[in-house]
């Protein structure tokens, strides 16, 4: 049965039960390219101290992805233009079809990045591997863009389902989801069931063994706090909760946190990448945290589907041998630790 994984990535938005607004439409070649105001772009990865922090020189030496990898970043959209990312998107170029992944809110095929933070995880994740700009932590994939979030960051549960169908409908190999911190509808009772709608919507990708892996948030705080989380996610078998840390390995100031509910860690602090309309820059937060646990699945899964459960690959990112510890993360996270995407996938190796 094919494996497939959610990483959830809460925002620092709020979102509103009324009607999201939408971006004035933009028609865009799905083949074009962004040319930096900068010009020719030197390679920027010496800036890049999350992809050795995690060990990516060994992972890149030893294990591969390919096109059949196909994550799903269910978010604000891709700025799919950009020069660094324009290869590892999947776009639909058929004589009947042509796009650039979902658009819920437009009702569209071109899933294009109004508000920034889908073109920041995206770039972490596949940026081009070519001796300019970055390198993402997958040399080779294929990204599927779904815009259910708004220029503002705003979104609603309406939204939300939507996107989970189209999830449901793709069956990616595996998918990222950015949520804003609180989902709101215009009464209780319809806020209730629709969050009852969601959670059997993430069951459903369970049954298809679909992990779910969600960023604590950036609000100093328990992720028990939040009530979309504790509604949608909690408890569900195929959940994990990523936090965020510094290159000094300490959880980073604004990261949420939970001694039984979170995961584990990873890179979440001035991490280089990409941004809409060309360019880069350092962005931090758990949302990027979460971008190195996606890479890390997606692994796991080109190299070791149908050798392990996804119990196995689990289970492995909170384990001594496939992380690498670190106590000042006790009282934030299951594992007590920090991710290594190569003692991890090693771990995965000689099992």
């Amino acid at each position: 049965m094919k494996s497939v994984f959610i990483v959830l990535v809460p925002l620092l938005m709020v979102a509103c039960g009324k009607e999201i607004k939408k971006a004035p439409k933009v028609t865009l070649d799905p083949e074009a390219t962004v040319t930096l105001a900068s010009g020719e772009v030197s390679d920027l990865s010496v800036g890049q101290w999350n992809t050795n922090k995690v060990g990516m020189s060994q992972v890149w030496d030893k294990f591969t992805t390919n096109k059949a990898m196909r994550i799903m970043l269910i978010s604000s959209g891709v700025d799919y233009r950009h020069p660094d990312l324009t290869d590892n998107i999947e776009k639909k170029m058929g004589s009947e079809q042509i796009g650039v992944g979902y658009d819920v809110i437009d009702h569209d095929n071109m899933a294009f990045d109004h508000h920034g933070i889908g073109t920041k995880i995206a770039g972490i994740i596949v940026a081009s591997h070519d001796g300019k700009g970055i390198n993402g932590l997958l040399k080779n994939a294929s990204l599927i863009p779904v815009r259910y979030l708004n220029e503002n960051g705003a979104t609603n549960y309406q939204l939300l389902l939507e996107a989970l169908d189209v999830a449901i409908q793709e069956k990616p190999s595996i998918i990222q989801i950015v949520l804003p911190q609180s989902l709101e509808t215009r009464s209780q009772v319809t806020n209730e069931a629709m969050a009852m709608s969601a959670r059997e919507k993430i069951k459903k990708l369970a049954e298809l063994e679909i992990p779910v892996v969600i960023a604590a948030g950036n609000g100093m705080s328990d992720v028990a706090q939040l009530p979309l989380i504790s509604k949608v996610f909690k408890s569900q078998k195929n959940v994990i909760i990523v936090t965020s840390v510094n290159e000094a390995g300490n959880k980073s100031s604004l990261a949420n946190f939970s001694s039984n509910q979170v995961t584990t860690s990873a890179p979440g602090e001035n991490i280089l990448t990409t941004v809409k309309d060309g360019g880069y820059e350092t962005v931090s937060g758990t949302d990027y945290a979460a971008a190195h646990v996606t890479a890390a699945i997606a692994f796991a899964l080109a190299n070791f589907r149908g050798q392990m459960s996804l119990e196995d690959i689990h289970q492995a990112l909170m384990s001594d041998e496939g992380s690498d510890a670190n106590i000042n993360m006790t009282a934030y996270t299951l594992g007590r630790n920090q991710l290594n995407i190569s003692k991890y996938l090693n771990h995965l190796d000689q099992k």
